[in-house]
């Protein structure tokens, strides 16, 4: 028996765009009738999926519904397509002027939802920095845009606000890495450029730049170090990135994994410095502990052994540290008393220990007052309370300062030369005097000295004038 045809089932709410997700709700006036319907395009049949309840749709969906009864032709069809705009993500710091410190939490109306963002002014796009929901980034002078992408959904709006510090984070940093270069502005971000073969510059490629890059996958930085092909960058809080060649597993986070972003290391919290030398790395604590980890073939991680390690290794012989610094295969620290501290290789007397010995842990080097030190390849550089300057090492550039091409094996007084900072480069080094004059000495075949010439210097010359302070040297450059 046939008692004719039914009527098409009612589909709310009408077709359309909805944001996020949409509750699709079926009817029919006909009593024991049964609603079918597909949502993968097809034309429902009496073997489709029977409506039960309402549907949750979070992606864009055409519905196609038709009623049928055994007694009953089928109905006609009723189809709606909804247009599903993922959500736009929550920030939950709105535009304005915050204390430095200040963070703002990002995110996902949906879990399944994919957010990018960028604080680089570019909206952003498929290629920009993934971060999950729940992010929390460190505010600066910059204006954050987040976008949400869904899988079957359209992209959502730019969520965006703009913020500005009442005060710097820091000072901001500098550091001039083997062939690459990278800042920290006062107000946390980071910028870079240079070779990136290894990932060094930190945007998620390996393609060298030859302009300044601003990485929008890290904010909040106060100080940065540069290795030969890695990146360190400490945070406002005290917590550590790194990015670049994984090579002995310099980047501290347990892998060999080559990284081309900010990595966090979570083994090191409540950091106040970190030093990056050719292939290995030191952090230092607040409360005076180093920690190293990397290439170790020459005893440089000062943990008595030449293994490496790949996640921060804690040198036990060392307590209240002041200061930190690392050269190619060798390390030096300073501790609350003045007294100065060397390991690694000993090549050149680079240790400043009267010996060539290769030191696995760290030794005691016979000067006092030490405020200030810095490494670089295969000569070291101290800085007395008085102001003081002394270098030791290899001197076949000039770089100890003291006009000649020898070489010392123990800590020698630079003549003439009262400092407030001092920096080592890889044979070549720099120090501000006592009136604000930055002076420099050593190899200067690349003009890396900064005196306009490419003639080597001996003794200290003087490169610009009063307000000018080095933070960086690197293999051929001083930042």
């Amino acid at each position: 028996m046939n008692f004719g045809t039914l009527a098409a089932p009612t589909v709310d709410p009408a077709a359309g765009p909805y944001t996020g997700m949409v509750s699709v709700s079926m009817s029919s006036p006909q009593s024991g009738a049964v609603i079918r319907y597909t949502t993968n395009t097809t034309a429902p049949s009496a073997s489709s999926a029977a409506y039960t309840g309402a549907l949750s749709l979070s992606t864009t969906t055409t519905v196609r519904a038709k009623v049928f009864h055994p007694d009953y032709t089928a109905s006609a069809e009723t189809a709606r397509t909804y247009t599903v705009t993922a959500h736009t993500p929550t920030l939950d710091a709105s535009s304005g002027s915050y204390a430095p410190g200040s963070t703002v939490t990002i995110l996902a109306g949906q879990a399944s939802d994919v957010l990018r963002m960028t604080i680089d002014g570019a909206d952003p796009t498929t290629a920009s920095p993934i971060l999950a929901s729940g992010t929390t980034v460190l505010l600066g002078d910059f204006t954050l845009k987040v976008k949400a992408w869904r899988t079957g959904a359209t992209d959502s709006a730019i969520a965006s606000a703009a913020y500005t510090l009442t005060g710097p984070l820091g000072p901001g940093s500098a550091a001039a890495g083997g062939t690459h270069s990278v800042i920290a502005t006062p107000d946390g971000r980071v910028i870079a450029w240079g070779e990136n073969g290894n990932g060094q510059i930190g945007n998620e490629s390996t393609v060298d730049r030859t302009t300044p890059t601003t990485l929008n996958t890290i904010t909040g930085v106060t100080q940065v170090a540069g290795g030969l092909a890695h990146t360190l960058a400490r945070t406002w809080d005290g917590r550590v990135f790194a990015w670049g060649s994984n090579g002995s597993g310099r980047l501290g986070d347990g892998t060999p994994t080559q990284r081309t972003k900010p990595v966090r290391i979570t083994a090191l919290t409540d950091i106040v410095t970190v030093a990056a030398g050719d292939a290995h790395s030191l952090a230092l604590t607040s409360d005076g502990r180093v920690l190293a980890w990397g290439e170790n073939g020459n005893g440089q991680l000062g943990i008595g052994s030449t293994v490496d390690a790949s996640v921060p290794t804690e040198i036990l012989t060392l307590t209240n540290i002041v200061a930190i610094a690392v050269g190619d295969l060798h390390s030096l620290a300073v501790d609350a008393t003045g007294q100065i501290f060397a390991w690694g290789s000993n090549g050149s007397s680079r240790l400043g220990d009267g010996t060539t010995t290769q030191r696995n842990s760290p030794v005691p080097i016979a000067l006092a007052n030490v405020v200030a030190i810095s490494a670089g390849a295969a000569h070291s550089l101290a800085l007395t309370s008085s102001g003081a300057v002394y270098s030791w090492g290899l001197g076949t550039n000039g770089q100890l300062g003291r006009g000649n091409t020898s070489s010392v094996t123990t800590p020698t007084l630079i003549p003439s030369l009262h400092a407030s900072a001092i920096v080592a480069g890889d044979s070549f080094s720099a120090a501000v005097r006592g009136d604000g004059v930055l002076v420099a000495w050593g190899l200067n075949t690349s003009g890396q000295i900064g005196d306009t010439t490419t003639t080597q210097c001996t003794s200290p010359t003087v490169v610009v004038g009063p307000g000018i302070r080095p933070a960086s040297c690197g293999k051929l450059k001083m930042a």
